[in-house]
């Protein structure tokens, strides 16, 4: 079958907008560049709680900051948080990565550093969801990792536990095969899928599983819609310090917006078709 140049170009298009649509497409991208060593970071896509309150700590470090960038790279900067666990309130610092509705299929990936606590146990927290303001928002996160601190073997340092299927947002909570490493560079991947209710993620290029097992169900409830906001946070007997760097958020397009692109152009292609016939 012969088909015309402008026919083949539809097709074209039309297969190539098909693949597009189908794959992950980079939504969100903070690397800290653009804020001030010493300040909090900023923005309409930045929410910070509890700097500067009792000991607690949010802001932006380099390697001329005290404490320096752990990252390394000339000019790299970072989020460093430091939870006083003497405080009654727990800093955080939370990035909106969506102004579009929250991702229904998606990826977060990030860079962790955690100080390692020789005396105690302390815990990293990290809330994705529809998170809103309030100072605790794992009750309506669509799912939640914690990371152990305590360096003393009996505390499991570098434990990681994942918070999953229940009302509360995670009261159940299971504990990974997997560690992160303290005082060494972690990269973290957390993806989740709305309409299979799934929560899967990585450290360091592994997966994490518990057994056989490397998918793991959330809760909807109040987080219906999937993820537009990513929280760093923290919690514990004893004191928290960590940095993050590299933040980043893609979407995977919901396969109705793709038919529906697709059956537009086909739709084109054959009045294109059409069109030809008749003139001839």
């Amino acid at each position: 079958m012969k088909y015309s140049t402008g026919l083949l170009t539809i097709l074209t298009l039309t297969s190539t907008l098909f693949a597009t649509q189908a794959s992950a497409q980079l939504v969100y991208e903070n690397n800290f560049q653009q804020y001030t060593p010493g300040d909090a970071p900023s923005g309409t896509d930045v929410f910070v709680k509890y700097n500067g309150r009792d000991g607690n700590l949010v802001y932006v470090v380099d390697s001329s900051t005290t404490p320096a960038d752990p990252f390394g790279g000339v000019g790299n900067k970072s989020m460093y948080v430091h939870y006083d666990h003497t405080s009654s309130k727990t800093p955080a610092g939370q990035f909106t990565v969506t102004n579009t509705g929250a991702i229904a299929k998606g990826t977060i990936s990030f860079d962790i550093y955690i100080d390692g606590d020789p005396t105690g146990t302390g815990l990293v927290e990290v809330n994705l969801g529809q998170l809103g303001i309030l100072d605790a928002v794992r009750a309506s996160s669509l799912t939640t990792i914690q990371i152990q601190t305590g360096s003393n073997p009996d505390n499991d340092p570098g434990k990681i536990r994942i918070f999953q299927n229940s009302a509360s947002g995670g009261s159940t909570a299971y504990y990974m095969d997997q560690f992160a490493v303290l005082d060494a560079v972690n990269t973290i991947t957390l993806s989740w899928d709305i309409d299979t209710k799934k929560v899967t993620g990585t450290i360091n290029g592994e997966s994490m599983t518990i057994g056989s097992t490397s998918e793991f169900d959330f809760t909807t409830q109040l987080s219906p819609d999937g993820v537009s906001q990513v929280r760093y946070t923290s919690t514990g007997v004893q004191d928290v310090s960590y940095f993050v760097d590299n933040i980043s958020a893609t979407a995977i397009p919901e396969p109705s917006h793709s038919v529906l692109a697709l059956g537009a152009l086909l739709v084109l292609g054959i009045g294109y078709r059409r069109h030809r016939r008749s003139v001839r």
